[in-house]
């Protein structure tokens, strides 16, 4: 893959904005840490919807976008006021679960993920949950457990398919990295067993979330997010130009190596930024 219009860092979004009508934008490490909005992002988010420009928020959250509308506008982060919608990994789940002719519905499931309440994701579920292994056709993942290893253990051994609703390894959370389920399934998948991701930078989340910001021009399209494996590559994939916000995973990287990292994955943005800031 050729990529000769990586352009290099830019301290201000606004010396990159004005270049495209239409914005794809990771959630945490560009808008918020999982706590609370990251400084400038909501003045960045107001100033382009005051110019009208569409904004989707595209995450690997395994929650469904209304459940996330919740958790920003906790933030002060609000639909309508600095963007138009969301679109997750959960979303792309329930998308694809529920197309008759997929070939996980109607199966039983086993849920792997955060008990401590109702994931909002299982009412949307075809099929019916099981809890036992042995019962399931597949292991739905939504999130790191104490009871991760062991139950991945077991099914690999039964040889059962892994539905992975969170593609990312690592994602900020306050001022520290948090490692996320992508990190099992890669182990998983690594180990022998079949795992099928949704989220990014797997094309049907991006194909969703270009058809809910109206199915814009590609070139018009800028995607912004601080995941090189999966904002930048997922940008790449489709063909998307992208920003890379230093300031999230890869900020205890220095700038040359992050542009080393570039070449020896050949994964490339067209601009690297601190963090959204106009």
């Amino acid at each position: 893959m050729k990529h000769f219009s990586y352009r290099g860092t830019y301290d201000h979004f606004r010396d990159i904005a004005p270049n495209y009508s239409h914005f794809l934008l990771d959630m945490w490490g560009v808008v918020h840490n999982g706590v609370e909005a990251l400084p400038g992002a909501i003045d960045c988010l107001e100033t382009l919807k005051r110019d009208n420009k569409p904004i989707l928020f595209i995450t690997n959250s395994s929650r469904p976008g209304e459940i996330l509308a919740q958790l920003v506008a906790n933030m002060g982060i609000l639909r309508g006021t600095h963007y138009d919608d969301i679109h997750s990994s959960g979303d792309a789940v329930i998308e694809g679960l529920n197309d008759p002719v997929h070939k996980w519905a109607t199966k039983k499931y086993y849920y792997l993920g955060d008990t401590s309440s109702d994931h909002p994701l299982l009412p949307r579920i075809p099929g019916k949950q099981v809890f036992t292994l042995e019962e399931a056709s597949y292991v739905l993942f939504t999130a790191l457990t104490p009871l991760t290893d062991a139950v991945l253990a077991q099914a690999l051994k039964l040889d059962l398919p892994l539905l992975c609703a969170n593609p990312d390894v690592m994602a900020m959370h306050g001022n520290t990295v948090a490692y996320c389920p992508g990190l099992a399934a890669q182990k998983y998948e690594k180990q022998g067993g079949t795992v099928l991701y949704y989220g990014k930078p797997y094309a049907p989340i991006y194909e969703s979330a270009l058809k809910k910001l109206g199915s814009p021009t590609l070139r018009n399209v800028l995607a912004v997010g601080d995941g090189l494996h999966t904002d930048i590559q997922g940008a790449n994939t489709m063909k998307i130009d992208s920003v890379l916000v230093h300031g999230g995973l890869h900020h205890q990287d220095s700038l040359a190596v992050l542009e080393e990292k570039f070449k020896s994955e050949d994964i490339y943005p067209q601009y690297v930024i601190p963090r959204l800031v106009w």
